[in-house]
């Protein structure tokens, strides 16, 4: 079972959501190459985190991040109040969020496995090494705090019976993922079965954001 959890409103995602046609828009992404979730995020985690403590009941877990701060940040509540039925916990390069080279990396950032993408072709293979990894864990319960793009294409290409890899185009993702809306799939007799796609009906009304807006993560 994969359980995937995009990560809390970012500062980056907060220009998106309260001014998206700036002219400054596209500036005031990047230069928080590596950005830490906002108050609004940080409520998000918290109330996620305490849903699948409750929801998972004393199922064992592994835990994997990204390397983004925004992802680490978002699992802080889950991973303390679940610690006990946590196995493992892993911050993984290959579940990177897609990066052009216009992000505004710090020379830390890439001491801590964050690069750029210098082509599509560079993140799906990371998609791959992803799903190959994971191999060895059949029959776990993943916990992944992820991407939207990245959650997006994976889910789009297993829902396609791994036939259809998503080119280039952010116009050709179907699915729109609020922040902290939760994705799971599991593998059954060699297909995936994917049972919710964004799903926030465990987030307050007031703290709902991300929906219906372009990713965040330009």
């Amino acid at each position: 079972m994969l359980i995937f959890i995009r990560h809390g409103e970012s500062e980056s995602n907060h220009y998106i959501h309260t001014d998206p046609k700036s002219d400054n828009l596209e500036h005031n992404i990047n230069k928080h190459g590596n950005p830490n979730l906002t108050p609004t995020g940080v409520a998000q985690g918290d109330e996620t985190g305490k849903y699948l403590s409750k929801m998972l009941g004393n199922r064992k877990v592994t835990v994997f991040t990204s390397r983004f701060k925004r992802t680490m940040q978002t699992a802080e509540t889950f991973l303390h109040m679940y610690e006990d039925n946590i196995e493992e916990v892993q911050n993984l390069s290959f579940l990177n969020e897609y990066t052009k080279p216009s992000k505004q990396l710090s020379q830390s950032d890439i001491n801590d496995g964050i690069v750029c993408h210098n082509s599509w072709k560079e993140f799906t293979k990371n998609i791959m090494e992803f799903l190959d990894y994971i191999k060895k864990y059949q029959n776990k319960t993943l916990v992944i705090f992820g991407h939207s793009l990245y959650i997006s294409v994976l889910t789009s290409y297993l829902g396609s019976k791994s036939k259809c890899m998503i080119d280039g185009s952010i116009d050709n993702i179907i699915f729109e993922l609020p922040n902290c809306s939760i994705t799971t799939m599991e593998l059954k007799e060699d297909n995936w079965h994917i049972y919710h796609v964004g799903s926030i009906a465990h987030i307050s009304h007031d703290l709902v954001t991300g929906h219906h807006v372009p990713f965040g993560t330009k």
